[in-house]
């Protein structure tokens, strides 16, 4: 399933065998009786007669599969990680709990919803009824600096790299609406965060998470301050604390021996939010689950206000 603006655009040649449903093709079969229809549905039918609706014959619980999100993770392999609504919901409510969205945010989607943080982010969004706008590219920078400044965008969640190329190209009043600034998918380094900082006088915050955990595990959040009250939620050099709901623990590699605070050691996740497990490799999936604790693979260290560092 795909359209022929994306095939030219990333010049792909597809495969001999596999049928394809071009998506151009599909919008002309859809005429405005049916979008009439399905916005009548949208406000009024319980979701039980939508999911009719929609060719859906067995009842969902939230344990039944919501997605699979391919990954490689660290041994280069790719992976079905499947995903439950409650994976997803939990992750998403978590995140909502610590980063508030309010009534008037207005948030740029441009990570794609085949990687697991843009799949997310959606969901975080969707929930909290706040407003979204997509641009299909985060390497646009020139559109990516109009939309912010044209939209008042107030939040934005981006990955380092392509955080880079807009420090260099977009203008402080591009920026000037945003409030929030959330990193994640790779480590943030101090020397970009001080640019970000020193030109668009707001500092980016970390967040941390694998696919396999749907996929925030940690994250920094604003910082709270009124009048005579200030909470620090952040701390430089870290990815924050774990999302409500979510337990870590720190251990040996080898004797998987709970470590003390700010020992480096492996990380291990349990939570709402980690995953079934690999499709069709219950092998694999062995391999990464210990007593319902998840093997992150990564080493990490918690400190004693709970806050982690995680070295990618």
């Amino acid at each position: 399933m795909t359209s022929h603006t994306f095939i030219a655009k990333a010049k792909l040649e597809l495969p001999d065998g596999p049928s394809v449903i071009w998506l151009e093709d599909v919008a002309k079969t859809i005429g405005t009786g049916h979008k009439i229809v399905a916005a009548l549905l949208a406000l009024f039918a319980p979701c039980r007669i939508i999911e009719r609706a929609c060719g859906q014959t067995t009842p969902l619980t939230p344990d039944s599969l919501a997605t699979i999100i391919f990954s490689s993770g660290s041994t280069g392999e790719p992976k079905g990680v499947m995903l439950s609504h409650f994976n997803i919901d939990m992750n998403s409510q978590g995140a909502t709990q610590v980063l508030h969205l309010y009534q008037d945010e207005r948030v740029l989607g441009i990570l794609p919803f085949f990687h697991s943080f843009g799949y997310m982010v959606f969901w975080f969004v969707m929930f909290n009824n706040a407003t979204m706008i997509f641009h299909p590219s985060p390497l646009d920078v020139a559109a990516i600096g109009e939309l912010i400044q044209r939209y008042r965008i107030t939040f934005i969640v981006i990955t380092p790299t392509f955080l880079q190329l807009y420090s260099r190209r977009c203008t402080p009043e591009q920026f000037s609406s945003l409030r929030v600034i959330l990193t994640g998918a790779e480590k943030l380094s101090a020397r970009l965060a001080a640019a970000i900082e020193d030109k668009f006088g707001i500092g980016p915050i970390e967040g941390y998470g694998v696919t396999e955990c749907a996929p925030v595990i940690a994250v920094n959040c604003p910082d709270f301050r009124a009048a005579g009250y200030y909470q620090p939620a952040s701390r430089h050099g870290t990815v924050g604390q774990p999302l409500p709901g979510v337990s870590v623990q720190i251990v040996d590699p080898d004797s998987y021996a709970p470590l003390p605070a700010c020992t480096p050691g492996m990380l291990l996740v349990k939570g709402p939010n980690v995953m079934n497990g690999y499709l069709g490799r219950e092998d694999l999936t062995a391999q990464v689950m210990r007593d319902g604790w998840y093997v992150t693979g990564d080493i990490a260290a918690l400190d004693e206000d709970g806050f982690l560092t995680a070295w990618l």
